[in-house]
C-alpha cells in the first residue's frame, strides 16, 4: 500500500478548492438524508478557530496547504456553504459568531477551553431546544 502524499513539501495554496466544496455539499446532503430516513434531527454547526493563534504566515500541520492567516477566511467560506446547504434542504444550522470568541475561549488553535465551551453551549442551546422538541 502506498504512503499518503506528503503535502508539507508543497507550497500553501490560496483560496478554495471547488471540487472539495462539491464533495462537502454532497456529504452534508447525504448526512441529512440518512438522518431523515432514520428520523434523526440534524443540526449543522459551523466551525470556529482561535483567530489570535492563526495570524502567522506559516502552516499549521493539520492543514498543510493553508497558511495560518488563511484558515479563518477559508473557514468562513465553508461555514457559508454549511448554512446555504442546510437552508436549501431544510436543516437547522448554527454558525457560531467568531467575533464573540476571544483567545481565552480556546485551549489551542481550534478546541474550546472550559470558558469557550460554556459560551458555545449557551449560544447553541436555543437552536437545539427549538429543533429537538
Amino acid at each position: 500500500m502506498p504512503f499518503a502524499p506528503n503535502f508539507l513539501n508543497d507550497p500553501p495554496v490560496p483560496g478554495t478548492d471547488v471540487r472539495l466544496e462539491q464533495i462537502f455539499r454532497r456529504n452534508l446532503e447525504a448526512i441529512a438524508a440518512i438522518n431523515r430516513k432514520r428520523q434523526i434531527i440534524s443540526i449543522f454547526v459551523g466551525q470556529v478557530w482561535n483567530r489570535a493563534k492563526l495570524q502567522g504566515k506559516e502552516r499549521y500541520g493539520f492543514l498543510p496547504l493553508v497558511r495560518d492567516v488563511d484558515v479563518c477566511p477559508l473557514q468562513d467560506h465553508f461555514n457559508a456553504i454549511v448554512k446555504a446547504t442546510a437552508d436549501s434542504i431544510g436543516v437547522s444550522n448554527f454558525i457560531p459568531p467568531i467575533d464573540e470568541f476571544q483567545d481565552d475561549d480556546f485551549a489551542d488553535r481550534g478546541h474550546f477551553s472550559a470558558k469557550g465551551a460554556a459560551k458555545f453551549a449557551l449560544m447553541i442551546t436555543p437552536i437545539v431546544k427549538s429543533s429537538c422538541k
